[in-house]
């Protein structure tokens, strides 16, 4: 699996073999103008970790893949 970011403000979880989308995950911070990704992270363990900033804060979100 593998997850990617979007302007559209969401994280997309993906099959890694078949490119299938399984899961959208909205994160409403990515649709500022000022926010950059800095880290984006799928770990084995099924968490996403997002790392976002903008000219004065940083955000961490993590995600359980299961809903948590």
């Amino acid at each position: 699996m593998y997850v990617t970011a979007s302007r559209d403000g969401n994280l997309a979880i993906r099959c890694l073999r078949t490119a299938t989308l399984w899961k959208v995950i909205p994160l409403e911070k990515l649709t500022q103008p000022d926010m950059e990704v800095m880290c984006l992270k799928l770990s084995l363990h099924g968490y996403v970790v997002v790392m976002i900033r903008n000219s004065s804060k940083f955000f961490t979100f993590v995600f359980s893949i299961n809903g948590d």
